[in-house]
């Protein structure tokens, strides 16, 4: 049996990590990926990997349809409570039955931020093709993933989540909307959700510069947003 130890509280990567998973951090990150769907007039949006339901009750908030689709059960159970529409499902398996289905068309945008690097080359592929046949002409995606043309990100935090299969840089996921048809309209290193030095800890950044480089400075989040013409 392999004991996995937990790491200190201290440790800056415990506090990285928590800062990502805190849902009103996340509330205010996803809050601005709503004008990439709002400024496209989308009316109905599907979230790929709806967890929580943060981002479903963000475009509620906009008077746009949220629906959604997530493998874990009790995350379902509470965007259902919530009153939205969420399928439990695998996105992989839901997206294969739906392209071809009554879905297929019928979404002005589709987001899916943090899953894509679970998935290998050849799923990566699935997801992006099975998020595209959903979409309206001139229905949009958005991907966010981790950057990993950040040292920090590279060297340390992307490998601590055990269930990430591979890194997708942004000009990979680029190639792979463009070869699905999609016209690339925005592609970015997410400035918000760069390390913060403050304190003490602001003496650690010419060090850091040192060793990492000035893409320490880029954003820990990379967003790449297809549009399907039309």
């Amino acid at each position: 049996e392999v004991s996995v130890q937990q790491p200190d509280d201290n440790d800056l990567m415990t506090s990285v990590l928590y800062r990502f998973a805190n849902p009103d951090f996340v509330q205010r990150l996803q809050r601005g990926y709503l004008p990439h769907f709002a400024d496209a007039g989308a009316r109905r949006v599907m979230d790929l990997g709806a967890g929580r339901g943060i981002f479903l009750k963000l475009l509620a908030e906009q008077g746009m349809e949220a629906v959604g689709v997530d493998s874990n059960l009790e995350q379902v159970e509470a965007c259902r409570a919530q009153g939205f529409t969420v399928h439990h499902d695998d996105v992989l398996s839901f997206l294969d039955r739906a392209g071809g289905g009554d879905e297929a068309g019928r979404f002005d945008g589709v987001f899916c931020s943090h899953l894509v690097e679970h998935l290998s080359g050849a799923d990566a592929v699935r997801l992006v093709n099975g998020a595209a046949s959903l979409l309206a002409p001139g229905g949009r995606l958005l991907l966010v993933t981790p950057n990993v043309s950040n040292p920090e990100v590279w060297s340390h935090t992307f490998w601590l989540d055990p269930t990430h299969v591979r890194p997708y840089p942004r000009p990979l996921l680029e190639s792979l909307l463009e070869a699905r048809g999609l016209k690339v309209v925005a592609s970015f290193d997410d400035s918000r959700t760069r390390r913060k030095y403050g304190g003490w800890d602001a003496l650690r950044l010419p060090v850091d510069l040192l060793r990492y480089g000035v893409n320490l400075l880029t954003g820990m989040d990379a967003v790449v947003v297809g549009e399907l013409p039309g």
